[in-house]
């Protein structure tokens, strides 16, 4: 199946994947909602359509995450 999926074009590959809306109904991160303009999606050669934080090309105002503490209760 991986072989095949490699096959299909990054727009087909993409529209395979799940939307970002369909996957995270609510998120957190250090006790703070974020909303989807903190993440980007990417293709990755094994995985498929997946989605980064932090990135350099996200969405204009989202700005950076940080935790300062450890734990389930400040990461994502």
């Amino acid at each position: 199946l991986l072989m095949l999926m490699n096959q299909l074009s990054d727009l087909n590959r993409k529209k395979a994947g799940y939307a970002f809306e369909d996957m995270f109904l609510t998120w957190y991160f250090d006790k703070r909602a974020l909303n989807d303009t903190y993440f980007v999606p990417y293709l990755d050669p094994t995985y498929g359509l997946c989605y980064r934080i932090n990135s350099e090309n996200a969405t204009q105002g989202a700005g950076l995450v940080r935790s300062e503490y450890m734990g389930a209760s400040f990461g994502l």
